[in-house]
């Protein structure tokens, strides 16, 4: 965590004493560089959309490596092999994010390919809540989740014009990154409550069905 924290703050330290905006910015902003310039409500709707949207994908992310794991050793499994079954679904994300990405811009429906990477992804996680083929689901959960990040992230700079992008990715990136705060603590209570993991599981999978639109 410590380490983490440290890159963060090493990208600030290079953000404020080695970034410069581009010259030609004012131009291309319409002359108004203020943090604050909200975008207009219907770009602003898009943004919020998006926004919630992504952090329930990677709300959903954070339950998988958090709870799935737990639900797998409850049902018998050590847990070092249950972490290594669920870590499987981030090994093949790496590679499927970006190959999603490129089939979502090729695609003739790409709100289309997008949901179904939504659904999919549910779908895959509920196989571990099931219990029957935890690698099936974990693989099937890597793959499906491939077109659905680009579908989400590439959302803002479309609706936003470029004097409204400043304020309008801040936005964005607070409300994904209170979503991915505060939804580990609601997991965790369901989790204490039922005195059993899975209904956090289920947690997860709601929130990354909801994603669909």
């Amino acid at each position: 965590m410590a380490i983490a924290a440290l890159f963060c703050l090493l990208a600030l330290v290079l953000i404020l004493g080695v970034y410069r905006p581009p010259p030609d910015t004012a131009v291309r902003g319409g002359g108004d560089n203020t943090w604050w310039n909200p975008p207009d409500w219907r770009s602003l709707r898009s943004v919020l959309i998006a926004a919630g949207a992504w952090g329930c994908i990677n709300l959903g992310l954070i339950i998988m490596f958090s709870f799935g794991a737990s639900v797998l050793a409850t049902r018998g499994m050590s847990m070092q092999d249950a972490a290594s079954i669920t870590s499987i679904a981030l090994w093949i994300s790496i590679f499927s994010v970006p190959i999603g990405g490129y089939l979502l811009q090729r695609s003739a429906r790409p709100r289309v390919l997008a949901n179904l990477s939504y659904l999919a992804a549910g779908l895959a996680l509920l196989t571990l809540y099931l219990g029957n083929w935890p690698i099936l689901g974990c693989v099937g959960f890597g793959l499906a989740l491939g077109p659905g990040p680009g579908d989400l992230t590439a959302m803002p700079s479309r609706v936003l014009r470029p004097e409204h992008r400043i304020t309008g990715l801040a936005i964005f990136a607070t409300l994904t990154s209170a979503i991915m705060g505060l939804g580990p603590t609601v997991a965790g209570i369901l989790a204490d409550a039922a005195h059993s993991p899975t209904p956090a599981l289920l947690l997860g999978v709601a929130v990354i069905v909801a994603c669909a639109r």
